[in-house]
């Protein structure tokens, strides 16, 4: 997951001096992401999926097909060995 440290609502929001170390670091993400794992999920919530409007934009393996987000990504950590919380 990629969180910035000040509190900024959208990723339009970034400012432009922070913009070029942001996208470094998305890329340097991107690429590690797609490296290790066949299809990497990246995204940002909408925010009406978000209790408390911010940005930060997810990176997941892409391991979910049919069972979706919350299935996929517990069967995936209970896999690694991590034991995943629910609901």
């Amino acid at each position: 997951m990629l969180v910035p440290k000040a509190h900024i609502r959208e990723e339009s929001d970034i400012k432009k001096e922070q913009w070029i170390e942001y996208h470094e670091i998305n890329k340097k993400a991107i690429d590690y992401m797609k490296a290790k794992y066949k299809n990497p999920m990246i995204f940002i919530n909408a925010p009406q999926d978000q209790s408390v409007h911010h940005f930060h934009k997810h990176f997941l393996p892409g391991c979910f097909g049919e069972h979706g987000v919350d299935n996929a990504l517990r069967n995936f950590l209970n896999s690694k060995g991590i034991k995943a919380f629910s609901r």
